[in-house]
């Protein structure tokens, strides 16, 4: 049983990553219909396929609703303001958080991983971590 919840969460892992990917550039090159974007992009694993597109989906359809959330939970930013690095982490974890049932620690642990590695700052895992707390 742990062997498959432990490749259940690696499946995931790598999806994450890569919907943080998908996420990040269309943030960066302004494209509003991420849904388009990625059928036209998207290079998947077929093993994360699902998860990611999934992931990307909700961030497509719940884009402003999720920008809100994390305004309300960010003092004295919005997210307008923030690295766009920091903000697609934000948006992959605030959607994770809505369409699974995954522990939020894991998906928090995995976010702050990402953003030591691809964050706006030094700081970003700090900030990040900050909202999602």
């Amino acid at each position: 049983m742990t062997d498959q919840k432990d490749s259940k969460i690696s499946i995931k892992k790598g999806a994450r990553k890569r919907a943080f990917y998908f996420i990040f550039e269309s943030l960066v090159r302004d494209i509003d219909n991420i849904n388009l974007f990625y059928e036209k992009r998207l290079e998947l694993h077929p093993e994360d396929n699902q998860y990611c597109i999934e992931v990307i989906q909700y961030v497509a359809d719940n884009k402003q609703s999720l920008l809100d959330l994390i305004d309300s939970k960010a003092k004295n930013w919005k997210t307008n303001r923030m690295p766009k690095a920091d903000l697609a982490l934000l948006l992959v974890a605030e959607a994770e958080f809505a369409i699974d049932k995954i522990d939020k620690t894991i998906v928090k642990e995995q976010i702050v991983d990402l953003a030591k590695d691809f964050g706006g700052s030094d700081n970003s895992y700090n900030f990040i971590l900050g909202i999602l707390s």
